[in-house]
């Protein structure tokens, strides 16, 4: 109903201030939006779907399916400096089966032969972004405050990014939020500071309840622990939201050249531990054609911020905190026609593997993941499939060679990847990439990928040997992703 009574405001106020003259506090009207449609196929994936795990004893399927996304919305103005900006956001997910492990695609109010009641679409619409902008604030130029919901972060942000993530119709896992949409925004107090060449900005933001899970979580805690209800307790208070404090500080073009990010960030969460947190430091260089970026992140856990201790202790797993995150990046564009990129990853980690695989200290494997909220996903296969990305986050280094060429309208890419464990030594396989995009004019563009992974031995191998041989070939050799689609604004 809140969702009905939003976009019923909506269009009251549109046209109002279409139609109404003397309809005079909302100025300078802006309309936007953008959406976008994905069809897939995967060979040989890793979907987690439950039939074939029950079935079969591994999760190797082919499946496919469609993911579409559409947001839209206004801005206008109050009075100086005082805007405001709202829109509206509906995405579906067409899984084959309906049935992948962290989707949403059963509608309990959608029939495929009927088809979709009205309240289904009514429940996949929903206030995207909703929030009041301050400029000038205090009478300082460049300083400015927003309040509600909103987008937050940079696209391309490793560690900290909520709003629209474009081509991953698969995206899987990202801890410590599971099942992200392809939208996401917060509610949340920002601050903004613009000027020159510095940017700087201290978020203040609620994500609701377990994290801001999107499924019924707590619901299914209580069917899969042992202990049921008591077991929940253990591990999360249903009772308290998730919030997030931090800062983020760019300086730019120091001396013509260089570039520095500096951010923190603690996550206040009922999960497991009291504290998330993770501090970064991200120095560039720019020179001509030529960019690169040298990012270091580290992750914390604890009672209180930046503290640290075991998430998790058990008897033959621990989780610890303290991992962290290295990305290098460099790319050198050659008269807009060309660039040539290369990139170099490690986050996460693990002690004891060997030990514990080894049997000469079953208790000695502790798990260090790096949880963050950012939007790095690596190709179109490693990084858009539960298992695979859930590896990434645990102990993941990847290396990455590419080129992209423009031609007229197209752009074509290349990419190539090498996916291994950053401490226990073993290789997880390579990637192959290809992807055309045509920019058929300034609101319309045509998207094809087509993704290749080719998985080492090693990972089959180490849990066909800890499963005695009863579990042979868990992951699939080889694993090809087909993607076809069309993104288009307004």
């Amino acid at each position: 109903m809140k969702k009905l009574v939003a976009l019923l405001a909506v269009v009251v106020l549109s046209m109002q201030s279409l139609y109404a003259s003397d309809f005079l506090f909302m100025k300078n009207i802006k309309y936007y939006g953008e959406g976008q449609i994905i069809g897939y196929s995967v060979q040989n994936g890793y979907d987690l779907n439950i039939a074939n795990l029950v079935k079969e004893g591994k999760v190797n399927s082919n499946y496919s399916g469609v993911v579409s996304f559409l947001t839209a919305g206004i801005t206008f103005d109050f009075v100086e400096n005082v805007s405001a900006d709202l829109s509206l956001a509906y995405s579906n997910n067409w899984a084959e089966g309906g049935n992948k492990f962290w989707s949403l695609a059963n509608d309990p109010n959608g029939s495929p032969i009927k088809g979709n009641s009205i309240q289904s679409y009514l429940d996949n619409i929903r206030v995207q972004t909703a929030n009041i902008t301050i400029k000038k604030l205090f009478d300082v130029d460049g300083l400015s405050v927003k309040v509600g919901r909103q987008y937050y972060g940079d696209e391309d942000s490793s560690v900290m990014y909520f709003g629209i993530r474009r081509y991953q119709p698969l995206f899987g896992v990202n801890l410590p939020l599971l099942g992200f949409d392809s939208i996401t925004s917060v509610n949340a107090v920002t601050l903004y500071y613009d000027k020159e060449n510095v940017k700087a900005n201290l978020i203040y933001a609620n994500l609701g309840k377990l994290l801001g899970l999107p499924l019924g979580l707590d619901g299914m805690l209580t069917r899969i622990l042992p202990g049921g209800g008591e077991a929940v307790d253990e591990f999360v208070d249903l009772n308290k939201d998730t919030t997030v404090i931090g800062a983020d500080v760019k300086f730019l073009k120091i001396a013509d050249m260089f570039n520095l990010q500096v951010y923190g960030y603690d996550i206040k969460t009922p999960f497991l531990v009291d504290h998330y947190s993770i501090a970064g430091i991200k120095p560039g260089v720019e020179v001509g054609g030529f960019k690169a970026s040298a990012e270091f992140a580290m992750n914390f856990a604890g009672n209180n911020p930046f503290d640290t201790k075991y998430i998790l202790e058990e008897d033959k797993v621990g989780i610890n905190s303290g991992a962290n995150l290295i990305k290098v990046d460099a790319s050198y564009d050659i008269e807009k026609k060309a660039k040539i990129r290369a990139s170099f990853v490690m986050q996460g980690g693990t002690e004891g593997l060997k030990e514990a695989f080894d049997g000469e200290r079953p208790n000695a494997l502790v798990i260090k993941p790096f949880l963050n909220f950012g939007n790095y996903a690596p190709g179109l296969v490693f990084g858009q499939q539960e298992i695979t990305r859930l590896i990434s986050m645990i102990d993941f280094q990847a290396i990455n060679v590419g080129v992209d060429y423009t031609v007229n309208k197209f752009l074509f890419s290349l990419d190539g990847y090498n996916f291994a464990a950053r401490d226990n030594g073993l290789n997880y396989g390579n990637e192959i990439d290809f992807k055309v995009k045509y920019q058929y004019n300034k609101a319309l563009d045509f998207y094809l990928g087509i993704g290749c992974l080719m998985l080492s031995d090693d990972i089959n191998s180490k849990i066909e040997e800890m499963s005695e041989g009863d579990v042979k070939d868990f992951l699939s050799d080889m694993t090809s992703s087909f993607q076809l689609g069309i993104g288009y604004k307004f």
